[in-house]
């Protein structure tokens, strides 16, 4: 889920775990963005629309620590702006409040504002 400004996280009531960024800049438009555990991209899709706030829910969201990248340019799409093979260059390290490692550690983790 995308969003401008605010943000709204789920309640922790869920069986999976989620992560929400309350972003220091905005990310624009037809930006490719990816979630990454290690070397491994949990999700990975071109931006539909410009944004500062993003929550992301997975099953692939276990305990452990994530970065967030972007990348100025697609080129392997599939429908809604996924990435059909979660190939991705680790080009743009997006940080929040001067923090670019984030932690899942429970069902609802916040980052942000």
């Amino acid at each position: 889920m995308l969003g401008s400004d605010m943000i709204e996280t789920p309640q922790n009531t869920g069986k999976q775990n989620t992560i929400a960024f309350s972003l220091n800049e905005k990310i624009n438009k037809d930006t490719m963005v990816s979630l990454m555990k290690d070397d491994e991209a949990i999700i990975t899709f071109t931006a539909p629309k410009s944004f500062k706030t993003i929550i992301i829910s997975t099953d692939s969201l276990v305990s452990g620590d994530y970065q967030l990248y972007t990348e100025d340019f697609s080129t392997k799409q599939i429908s809604y702006g996924i990435n059909a093979d979660n190939t991705f260059t680790k080009e743009n390290s997006v940080s929040v409040n001067n923090q670019n490692n984030f932690t899942v550690s429970q069902t609802v983790n916040s980052f942000g504002k």
